[in-house]
């Protein structure tokens, strides 16, 4: 099964691409065209992502029986926090101006 692309967006004057793949549920951060990095952490379909203004933190969000939202450090790439506050599926992510506050939206239904 292919991959999906969610998006793109720029952090720290690097180009970052976002993809999930359904089958192995990775999220694939892509620096450079010739250098992949998987970000592990879901284990279902990564739904929505969002980086911050400052560019400092990525969130993303993920649709299943684990409908978490984990905020990464995008230098180290590594998981900073991790919410369990949804139940079916995470529809959106977005920090506030200043990079303090997250949104997050999901699908209760």
């Amino acid at each position: 099964m292919q991959a999906a692309l969610l998006g793109s967006c720029l952090s720290s004057g690097r180009r970052i691409l976002l993809s999930a793949h359904s089958q192995h549920k990775l999220l694939i951060l892509q620096s450079n065209p010739l250098k992949q990095l998987q970000l592990r952490g879901h284990d279902d379909e990564v739904t929505a992502f969002a980086m911050s203004p400052n560019g400092a933190m990525l969130a993303t969000g993920q649709k299943g029986k684990n409908s978490d939202v984990i905020i990464w450090n995008t230098q180290t790439l590594t998981q900073q926090f991790r919410f369990q506050e949804h139940d079916f599926e995470v529809v959106a992510v977005a920090f506030s101006h200043d990079s303090k506050l997250l949104a997050t939206i999901g699908n209760e239904v």
